[in-house]
């Protein structure tokens, strides 16, 4: 599919990241090439990479997204874009949390999960978030877009296991 068939028109008011059907999801083992995934792929630990995306059950009391590093292949990271058409309307915010299940959250599990989030607008990347996160909570963010107001713009979501590359129940 080409790009702007995944564009996604935001209308005001909330809309969860888990109702927006078109995205496209890459990984990334460190040092190879990025490989893109089928337009709205969805999978938990795929057979050839261990990757993972897809609405989760509820983390903690919240419903969650979950993304998982590959671990059948070499260490790297595990992305989803989401191309969305702002409304015009402001304020527009981006909120969302980061978190790791209480049951993996554990030094002789994980080594934790790097998280990590871009805005991409006319070209231009802007790391919004990056955080190293090894615990059973949540940690909430929020973002202010309203200077992008009537905009297409490319959201991405990363994680990344954590200092060891251990991607071990990240």
């Amino acid at each position: 599919a080409e790009v702007a068939d995944l564009v996604v028109p935001v209308p005001t008011g909330e809309t969860m990241l888990q109702d927006i059907g078109l995205y496209r999801v890459g990984w990334q083992s460190y040092g190879g090439q990025p490989v893109e995934m089928p337009p709205a792929w969805t999978g938990h630990f795929d057979v050839q990479t261990g990757i993972s995306y897809q609405p989760w059950s509820r983390v903690l009391g919240r419903q969650a997204l979950l993304m998982h590093s590959p671990w059948h292949v070499p260490p790297g990271r595990v992305w989803v874009d989401y191309d969305l058409a702002l409304p015009r309307s402001t304020p527009i915010w981006l909120s969302f949390g980061i978190a790791m299940g209480p049951d993996v959250a554990a030094p002789d599990k994980s080594d934790g999960v790097t998280f990590s989030c871009e805005l991409v607008v006319d070209g231009r990347r802007q790391e919004l978030m990056r955080q190293h996160h090894d615990q059973g909570r949540w940690a909430d963010f929020r973002f202010d877009l309203s200077p992008h107001a009537g905009q297409t713009v490319q959201l991405r979501l990363q994680v990344e296991p954590g200092p060891q590359n251990n991607a071990s129940f990240d």
